[in-house]
Order: structure tokens, then sequence, then C-alpha cells
């Protein structure tokens, strides 16, 4: 009941529906005081929720008396990113807006996503000369944040202006993916079309076809062109119902996420059956996170999310492939390709397609092929993505299908962008030749030769682009030694850092010893941060390359060069390669290096970390089956008591001296000194809990057999200067 009337809420706000409202005031009865009202709703507006803030800017903008209308322009231009940002927003539901509000809204602009989003809209609801060209101002001023918030709004309002400069977005090669999806979106809006093109060069016809007349006749033509959609109000609603289908997916999953974990799949099984399409949407959008966060999803809910896959809104058909993508359900395989047979959505069919690729069902490659020649691009990528996914399992059962497979994404590859070196122009385009090559990459092992000289032949020349240029250093990296080499060839003319990180990152996949040096040449050395990250990423891959010699060299260097974090990667892995040769001496004095680098040379120090590396190494040096070394005993358990202590894990401290002191008296000078400085540092803090602290720790201490009565002096005194309430110490 809750859900259904927070829903029939959203829907009469989002349609109009008239509220009640106090009947007239009859004469002589006192008029309501507009004015506090006023200040009210400029005090709501200030320190409200958001929700709150936004209904107050509504109001204000409705009371529409001078008074009202000053705050509202106030909050407009306030230094409250909160208050300008419901301005903003109820400035776009304003039937008739002020063009008094376009500076102020065009300074907005740029400030963060959110502002720049509504204040564009606001503009573009605005429809004057001024309103548009603040717009077009804006996208068109370099280095300006949030450039495609603003595109993406410009759709809103018919003008030639603006068509030209979403039109000029599209010709830029320079402009950002998103700031060009934005673009051309936003022209499929003004337009009136109901999507975009496949293909963003379209726009070129379109505008071409018009350009000649003139501002007027252009405006009135593309109205015309919409046919019955009356835009304005078209786009109002559009606004309405993606406010109601959030404040719905808001509600659904707070009803989920406020159920405890055994009830979550009973309600969520309820919330898909609704019969509102937006609460199926919103329920199935639950699931991947629900997958990720370890919930339960049983087979009733599976059940019906494939029942789901035919649902008649696009948008439940989105969510519902998304969530059986990110189960990885068998069961969903063939009702997943029923639906990819007829869906017309672009969107839902390339998320079908990647929920096929999920299933991990050799069932599906034979479709799979067939959509790399899907007439769209996207879905043709999906495609090949998917076919990347199924590669290692086609490769293991049915290595003569793999081989097929190889061979028909080499030929889509030529067929569809072109040859290497030769490549279709066109983000769509390069979109897929990408995606295709790094399809090839989990099968060109088995294809080394053919796939090395194919690479060569001209994916890594200046005229593939860098995403190409990137997915081919993926490919190689399978090749090993030759693909590696061909890989640190191509690192020596690449200036592109997406390009160079992507190859650095490749080198490390080669598994290859002989490519180290390199690595880590490039994770010194480099001078963008990305590529040497990379690189050194690279270089951890590869260590389980080397032997423990030539991992020890590198340590060694590392630690003359005081990379204190990176000399561990590699010590770390030298003990594994030293226990592995059963070199316990040698073994032992590594782990006690990496304690060492913990415990002194991190910055600050994390003792806790190097606690096991130390009782590894004592434990080599106390086996009675090994050349007895008291001094480094000695050592050994003074560091360890430090840790220990360093760590605040004082109760393990104490019994660790207690055991070692019963082992070997001796060992007091090693464990005494560190428990009373501990004791004594404790006592000098400010804070309580380290007094309590200190007052354990020495009356453990105390406990243990045999301790030298100077240490326990000791202690006894530090106890009576602890401050806080007096306490009698404990006779021992």
């Amino acid at each position: 009941m809750v859900l259904a009337g927070a829903m029939a809420l959203a829907s009469a706000r989002a349609w109009g529906t008239p509220q009640a409202t106090p009947d007239a005031a009859p004469p002589g009865a006192v008029r309501p005081d507009v004015n506090s009202y006023v200040l009210q709703l400029a005090a709501t507006l200030s320190q409200g929720t958001p929700q709150q803030r936004y209904e107050a800017a509504q109001r204000l903008v409705e009371v529409g008396t001078s008074s009202a209308l000053t705050q509202f322009q106030n909050g407009l231009t306030s230094s409250d990113n909160a208050t300008q940002l419901a301005c903003a927003r109820a400035a776009s539901d304003v039937a008739k807006p002020d063009p008094a509000w376009t500076e102020p809204l065009q300074k907005l602009l740029g400030k963060d996503r959110p502002l720049t989003e509504a204040a564009a809209l606001a503009l573009a609801h605005l429809d004057t000369d001024a309103s548009a060209q603040a717009l077009i101002q804006f996208v068109n001023a370099a280095g300006r944040p949030f450039h495609d918030a603003a595109v993406a709004q410009m759709g809103h309002m018919v003008r030639k202006p603006l068509a030209r400069a979403l039109v000029a977005i599209l010709d830029d090669p320079l402009e950002p993916r998103d700031v060009s999806a934005a673009a051309s979106a936003a022209l499929a809006q003004m337009s009136g079309a109901s999507s975009p093109p496949e293909d963003p060069s379209a726009w070129h016809e379109w505008w071409t076809a018009r350009v000649a007349l003139s501002d007027a006749q252009w405006r009135a033509r593309v109205i015309d062109e919409q046919h019955d959609r009356l835009q304005i109000e078209n786009d109002r609603n559009r606004g309405r119902l993606t406010k109601e289908s959030d404040s719905i997916q808001n509600l659904v999953r707070a009803q989920y996420d406020s159920r405890p974990t055994a009830e979550k799949p009973r309600v969520l099984l309820g919330f898909l059956n609704d019969a509102d399409p937006a609460v199926r949407a919103a329920a199935a959008g639950i699931v991947p996170d629900a997958v990720s966060q370890g919930h339960p999803v049983p087979q009733d809910v599976r059940n019906r999310l494939i029942e789901l896959i035919g649902d008649a809104a696009p948008d439940v058909r989105l969510k519902v492939a998304q969530a059986l993508g990110k189960l990885a359900d068998p069961n969903a395989l063939e009702p997943l390709l029923r639906q990819l047979q007829i869906e017309k959505d672009l969107q839902v069919k390339v998320a079908l397609v990647g929920a096929i690729g999920t299933a991990n069902d050799p069932h599906a490659i034979a479709v799979l092929e067939g959509l790399l020649r899907d007439p769209s691009t996207s879905v043709a990528a999906a495609a090949a993505e998917a076919l990347r996914a199924l590669a290692p399992a086609i490769q293991q059962n049915n290595p003569q299908q793999a081989d097929q497979v190889y061979g028909e994404l080499k030929k889509v590859l030529i067929d569809r962008t072109g040859p290497p070196g030769q490549p279709v122009q066109g983000l769509l385009a390069t979109d897929l030749r990408a995606a295709l090559l790094e399809a090839l990459s989990p099968l060109a092992g088995s294809h080394s030769d053919d796939m090395r000289a194919f690479v060569a032949s001209g994916l890594l020349n200046q005229n593939e682009s860098p995403r190409v240029r990137a997915a081919a250093m993926d490919v190689l990296a399978p090749l090993k030694e030759p693909g590696g080499s061909l890989i640190v060839q191509a690192l020596n003319a690449e200036q592109d850092p997406i390009v160079r990180a992507a190859a650095a990152r490749a080198l490390g996949m080669t598994h290859v010893w002989n490519f180290a040096s390199q690595l880590i040449g490039l994770s010194q050395n480099d001078p963008n941060p990305a590529v040497r990250a990379a690189a050194w990423t690279g270089f951890v891959s590869l260590l389980p390359s080397g032997n423990a010699q030539q991992l020890l060299q590198y340590a060694q260097e590392l630690h003359q060069q005081q990379e204190w974090e990176r000399e561990v990667v590699v010590l770390r892995q030298a003990c594994d390669k030293l226990e592995k040769d059963q070199d316990q001496a040698s073994l032992a004095d590594r782990r006690e290096a990496i304690g060492d680098l913990y415990s002194q040379n991190f910055k600050p120090p994390q003792p806790d970390q190097a606690i096991p590396w130390y009782r590894d190494a004592l434990a080599y040096y106390q086996d009675p089956n090994q050349p007895q070394q008291p001094l480094r005993i000695s050592e050994l358990v003074h560091k360890l008591t430090e840790v220990y202590l360093g760590a605040r894990q004082y109760q393990q401290a104490l019994k660790f001296a207690a055991d070692e002191i019963l082992m070997d008296p001796r060992n007091q000078a090693n464990v005494g000194p560190a428990i009373r400085n501990t004791a004594e540092h404790l006592k000098d803090s400010k804070n309580p809990a380290d007094w309590e602290a200190a007052r354990q720790l020495i009356d453990g201490a105390l406990d243990i057999p045999k301790l030298e009565v100077s240490f326990q002096d000791a202690l006894r005194f530090i106890r009576t200067q602890i401050p806080g309430p007096p306490a009698t110490a404990p006779s021992h």
C-alpha cells in the first residue's frame, strides 16, 4: 500500500493532476500572509532536503508575486549549489519561464554535472535567441567540464544555430565519444527522430538538405516534420515520465533493501510480478547488485526473469537481459536466443547478445558468429565480445571449432572494417574493429605465426586508432616471445600513452622473463604515470616466470632505490621460489627482510604485516634440526616482541614473551625492555583508553613467570604514574 500510494503521488505529479486546494476566503475574512509563506518557502529553499528545496522553488514561481520571484532569482544566484540546483530544475518546469533567468542559468553551466544538466534544460525551455546563444557559447568553449551534459539538453530547442553547433561537434574528431553521442541524441530529439541513426554521418545529409533555409524557415520546417509530436509538451511529458520512473526505482529498491536477507527473494518476486512495467524494470535492475552482494537469487526468481525476456516493455526486457547476464543462468539461453530473433530495440538486442555470451554454452556459438555480420555494428561488436568470453571453453572442448571461429573473426574484421593499416573510418567501425581484435586474443596462441604476421602487417601503424593499436597489443600477448618482441619494437615508436600502457600490460601477460628489464625500466622512467603504473603491473605479472636469484637481484636494486613497497612485492614472490627450491636458510633471511621493511621502512610502519614474516623466520632458527644461531634468534625475538606491541596485540605479545623466557631465560633482555617502553608510551598518552591498556599490559607482564625483578619494579612504578582513578596494584 505504501508503494502504491507513493506511485499514485508520483503519477499525479508527473501528469499535473490537480491537487485539493482550500476554498477561497469569504468576504471580510483575514487573507493569508503571502509574504510569510514566501519567506517560509525561501527558508526551505536554502535549508531543506533536495526534494523539499525543489518543491519550494516550484512553489515560489507558482506564487508569482514580486517578492516570491525575487526569492527565486536570489536562489538562482546564490552561492549554494543545492539551492541553485533546485531553482534550475524548477525553471525547466515552468510553462512561461522568465527570460531574465538566462544569465544566472548560464553561469551555472560547468559548475558540476547536475547543475549543468538542469541549467541547460532550463535554458532550452526558455527557447530564446539569448538562451540558445548561452548554450552554444558553453559547448564551444575549450576546457569547460561537463560538455556532454549540456549538449544532451540542446535537442529540447528547435533552432538552427543549435543544430549547426551539434553537427559541428559530430564533425570534430577530437570531441570525446560521450559528447558526440550526446550531440547525435540531441539532434534526434530536435528533428523528431525516434532514435539516433546508427551512423552519425547521416546528420550531414539532414543538415545539408535544410542549410539554405533562413532561421525562421528552418525552424518552421523542422517543427512541421515532427508531425504530431508537439515538441515542447512532449519533452516535458518525457521528463515527467523519467522523474516518475526514478521515483519508482527508488521506492522499489528502498523496500528491497529494508527487508531481512531471508525475505528479499519474496519481495523481489512480488515486484517482478507487478502490473506496472516500471516496477518490473526496477526489480530486474536490482538483481545485478544483489548477485554482487551475495544475496540469494532462488530458482523461482530466475524463472520469472526468464519469462520476462519477452516482456512487452523494452525497459523491462533491457533490465532483464542485464540481470540474466549477471546470473549467467544456462536455462536462459534458449529464451534469449528466441527473443534475439524478434527483438527490434537496438539497446535491448545488444544486452541480449551480452547475456548469451555469459551463458557459456557452445550452442550459442553459431548464432554469435552470424551476428558478427549484423547490420548494426553495435550488435556485431557485442557478438564479438560474447565470443571472446566463450573462447576458452571453445578452445578446450572443440579445437576445430575454435579454429573456425578464429578464421571467421579475422574475415569479418577485414570485410567490415578494412585490412590491417587501412581501417574504415568512423567511430562505430573503430569500436567493431577493436572488439573483433579483442575476440581474437584468447584464440591467438594456437595461431602464433599467422597472428603475428597479421598484426605486423599494419595493425600497429599510425593509420589505426589508438584503441585498435591497444587491442593489437593484447592479441600479441598470448604469442609469448614472438609477440613480445613485436610489442617491444612497437613501443620504441609509440607515443600515445594509452597504447603504451596497453603494451606494458601485454608484455607482462607474455609470461616471458626476458621482458622484465624492459618493464622495470618503463615503470621507473616513462614520463606518463599511467604508463609507469601499467608497466609495474606487467612486471609483477612476470615475477612467477623468473627464478629466485633473478627476483632477488631486482629486489636488491629496488632496495637501493628505496622502493620499499615494490621491494616487498618482489621479495614475497622470491620467497615462494625459495620455498619450492627448499632453500630454507635463504628463505628465513628473506622473510626477516620483509618483516624489516614492514616495520622499519614503511611510512607509516605496518607492524601487523611484519608479524607472520618474523614468526616464520624465527621458527627456522629455533628448529633443533638447523644450525643454532643464538644471535639471530635473539634479534628476531626482540623484533617480534616489538611488532606485536606496535600492532597493539598486547595479549599475543605477553604470551610470546612468556614462551620465549620459558624457552630461554636470556630472552628477558629481548622482551623486557620492549614491554617496559610500550607501557611508558601508553602511560604518557592523552587517551584514557591507552591508560587502561597500559594497566592491562603491566598486569599481564607481572604474571609472566621468571620475569626479572628489575623489570617488575620498573613496571610497578610506571603503573603508579598512570593517570586516572587510583587503583591498587596487584600483588605478585
